[in-house]
């Protein structure tokens, strides 16, 4: 079996899949609950969140750039990830890490949508099984 390396952690090729298929449910689950929300417009050089606030808030990008990073002890950014289009973000919230420990800034304009990490605000709990 073949392991991948990713974000720090050996990972089997199985599990990575597995990753892949949650994140592939929990974003058209995302994209369903956000039809009829307002979008929320992020301008070039600002963030969303920032690290130490409270991770209460999945973001699903209807348009732009989002970059997810991490600061040192000697305050050095260390990226983490790119995020566009279609693309989901601030699920951590799901695994109860609060508070957040990146920051998403806008890269350019973005539109977003948002869903409460509240098992009771949406239906993804009960269409998601592992």
């Amino acid at each position: 079996m073949q392991l991948v390396y990713t974000e720090g952690v050996s990972v089997s090729g199985q599990q990575t899949l597995q990753a892949d298929e949650f994140k592939r449910h929990l974003r058209d689950s995302l994209e369903r609950e956000t039809r009829n929300s307002r979008a929320i417009k992020i301008a070039r050089h600002d963030n969303v969140y920032t690290a130490g606030e409270p991770s209460e808030t999945i973001y699903f990008i209807e348009s732009g750039q989002i970059k997810l990073v991490i600061f040192s002890m000697e305050g050095r950014e260390g990226l983490l990830s790119i995020h566009s289009e279609g693309d989901i973000f601030g699920e951590m919230c799901l695994t109860g890490s609060v508070p957040r420990i990146d920051t998403a800034t806008a890269m350019e304009a973005t539109t977003l949508k948002q869903v409460s990490c509240s098992p009771n605000s949406w239906s993804v709990y009960a269409t998601i099984r592992w």
